[in-house]
């Protein structure tokens, strides 16, 4: 789904600085904390073809419980087609928002990929018609133009890329991202009507079961905290869905952590049936968590410098689940861009049996890479801070 609000919203993510120092900062010892250098190479028999345009757009989507990297290829131009490609060692996977045959003109908002299965969040019911009209200059300028009242679902598909069915939801707000727990219930968040962010549990059928509650938080106004987070300024709705577009959802065993990122919020652990605790994280002084790296073993952290601009720096650190304590630094070519990988660039998707992994973008082709850590010879914590 992309319309020229989100074009503006994009755009506003590559300026986006002055970010609040997140709560739990600690002061390192620089000769505590090693630091470890990630080199990648490729694995040519997990490389696949695709068709590409000026108009396409390759978003790295994490990976499964098994370490499998899946890669969203995402065309603008409508009727807004999305495949999201799982690479695995029997080869790639595709799932197509073309399958959906139940809703009409189903376009991707977010997905949550398990082992069994994946689950697309999806808007529906809108049409979408190509208009043209003169501009100043007296040529033809093309836009898109849609009507209609969207509705929300979830589409369902199997392992193998085949569609299942949706499950059609019925919200007080606009969904915009998209997890799961291995009870089978979901958890999304998203806007409501007045700007003010929404998180919910629905059970395994879509129905909605309860929102979220955040003791001892007292939600503001959605500019405000834009501004305060990016130091830039932007109407209600812009901040509200700029906010949502930059919240993560990192399944952790049986929990989803919930992650505002470069706000300096809390981070919390949600259980199954809605229960909020916060969660210690003890992340290096002057950054703010940005998201969570999909793992088997601790949580690794992306991070970002406050108040820098376009020179701010974005590091990797792994911390202890059990008390948040700081384990290691990391260098990893492709860790903390945007989410959006241009040609000839990669970007780490999860780390998984001791190693990296991450998949490359270069000439219409999508190829996946293997890092394994090692130790950065005479490097101390401070070395990259």
């Amino acid at each position: 789904m992309l319309k020229s609000n989100v074009i503006v919203i994009l755009v506003l993510c590559a300026y986006a600085s002055g970010q609040k120092n997140s709560t739990g900062k600690v002061k390192e010892t620089p000769h505590s904390v090693l630091t470890y250098e990630v080199k990648f190479e490729p694995d040519t028999k997990l490389e696949t073809s695709f068709g590409e345009d000026h108009y396409t757009a390759i978003t790295s989507e994490g990976c499964d419980d098994h370490g499998n990297p899946y890669v969203q290829v995402h065309r603008a131009i409508p009727p807004n087609s999305n495949q999201v490609l799982k690479f695995d060692e029997n080869g790639t996977v595709t799932f197509e928002t073309n399958k959906i045959s139940d809703i009409v003109e189903p376009k991707w908002i977010a997905d949550f990929a398990s082992d069994s299965e994946l689950d697309m969040l999806i808007e529906g019911n809108t049409h979408t018609e190509q208009r043209s009209k003169k501009t100043d200059s007296g040529e033809d300028e093309v836009y898109w133009e849609t009507t209609g009242e969207p509705r929300y679902y979830i589409a369902r598909f199997d392992a193998d890329g085949s569609y299942k069915g949706a499950l059609k939801l019925d919200l007080p707000f606009r969904p915009m991202q998209l997890s799961g727990f291995s009870s089978g219930n979901f958890l999304v968040t998203g806007p409501d009507d007045r700007q003010v962010t929404r998180v919910a549990v629905l059970d395994s059928s879509g129905q909605l079961l309860r929102d979220i509650e955040f003791a001892k938080e007292r939600q503001q106004a959605a500019e405000k905290t834009f501004k305060q987070s990016f130091g830039m300024q932007a109407s209600s709705e812009t901040a509200a869905l700029m906010l949502s577009l930059r919240t993560s959802f990192f399944p952790y065993q049986s929990d989803v952590l919930y992650v505002r990122g470069g706000t300096g919020a809390p981070i919390y652990e949600i259980n199954p049936g809605g229960e909020a605790h916060p969660v210690k994280i003890k992340s290096r002084e002057g950054y703010s968590v940005e998201y969570m790296i999909p793992t088997d073993r601790n949580w690794f952290i992306v991070s970002t410098e406050s108040g820098k601009g376009f020179d701010s720096k974005r590091v990797v650190d792994e911390l202890s689940p059990s008390n948040g304590e700081l384990l290691a630094h990391y260098v990893i070519e492709g860790a903390g861009r945007e989410k959006a990988v241009a040609d000839g660039q990669s970007d780490v998707a999860c780390f998984h049996a001791g190693e990296f992994v991450s998949v490359r973008h270069q000439a219409g082709k999508l190829t996946v890479l293997h890092g394994t850590p090692t130790d950065a010879k005479n490097s101390t914590a401070s070395s990259v801070d």
